[in-house]
């Protein structure tokens, strides 16, 4: 069973009496704590550290990982992080002088988020990619490009997903309520969801219900954008293929509409949605939420 620590981490072992406003190694836990060890902990910090130290000018900083959408994992031999960088000494580093200097002034730097994926040479912790500030999810399908991985390693593949336990009425009502839906964007083409994939979600919790998954042709295959509301998205590179997320919703007289979804977004459009929709349980939407 995978899972996750969330802590603040220096550069060192110890932070001897520094002040408290300085960044130090406290562990802040919380949720299910891995049982790796606070060495291969700090041993993959200083192998992020190294890479992204020169990136920054040099400057003196530390990975936080126990704020908002803070996630550190290591299975085996690997280790996903998503955090903040942060400077020793608290605030945040500068953008003057480094590598993110021209994207910050362009306005195409979003913050000191980051995001980090590393590897177990035999005893050495080693960097393998990471973003920092990007715009995008620049991660996204990396547990393919990297199908050495533990898939438990990846927050966004978590299974906590109830699919099986729906009864086949309801399960078909909610499926049918988003084909009438898609069926107006992609017409003349015969779909089907599929959400038994790699990061596919069915989940059901009351009157909520949120799918993650792929759209494909009943015969098998992939449906064509042409003569679809994303034709014109798809010439010019706007359109990530065919999957696609869902919101539904019950009404009172116990029929599924569709509430919210995206087709092919370049981007996560639902983030946040647990707070648009906030008398849906949490629940529905796994560890997304738990990150906010």
């Amino acid at each position: 069973m995978h899972t996750i620590a969330l802590l603040l981490v220096s550069a060192l072992a110890i932070s001897t009496a520094a002040g408290c406003s300085q960044a130090t190694e406290d562990e802040a836990a919380a949720g299910d704590v891995q049982d790796f060890t606070a060495q291969d902990r700090a041993a993959v910090m200083d192998a992020l550290r190294l890479e992204v130290k020169p990136e920054l000018a040099n400057q003196d900083i530390v990975f936080n990982v126990a704020g908002q959408g803070g996630v550190l994992r290591i299975e085996g031999n690997w280790a996903w992080l998503q955090g903040h960088v942060q400077l020793r000494s608290g605030g945040e580093p500068t953008t003057k002088g480094t590598v993110y200097e021209e994207a910050d002034k362009d306005g195409i730097f979003d913050g000191f988020r980051i995001e980090a994926l590393l590897k177990k040479d035999g005893n050495t912790w080693k960097h393998v990619e990471h973003g920092l500030g990007t715009t995008d999810v620049w991660w996204s399908g990396i547990e393919e490009r990297f199908a050495a991985a533990p898939r438990s390693l990846f927050p966004w593949l978590d299974t906590l997903q109830n699919g099986n336990e729906v009864v086949a009425s309801e399960r078909m009502a909610i499926m049918n309520a988003l084909r009438t839906e898609i069926k107006k964007e992609i017409p003349n083409q015969e779909v089907v969801f599929n959400v038994r994939g790699d990061g596919g979600v069915f989940r059901v919790k009351g009157d909520y219900a949120w799918l993650q998954g792929n759209i494909e042709l009943r015969t098998g295959g992939v449906p064509s954008t042409k003569g679809t509301s994303y034709e014109e998205a798809a010439k010019e590179g706007l359109f990530d293929g065919f999957r696609i997320e869902a919101l539904f919703k019950k009404d009172t007289n116990g029929n599924w509409k569709v509430e919210n979804h995206g087709v092919g977004s370049t981007d996560v459009w639902y983030w946040g949605i647990w707070d648009t929709y906030p008398d849906a349980d949490r629940a529905l939407w796994g560890s997304m939420a738990e990150q906010k």
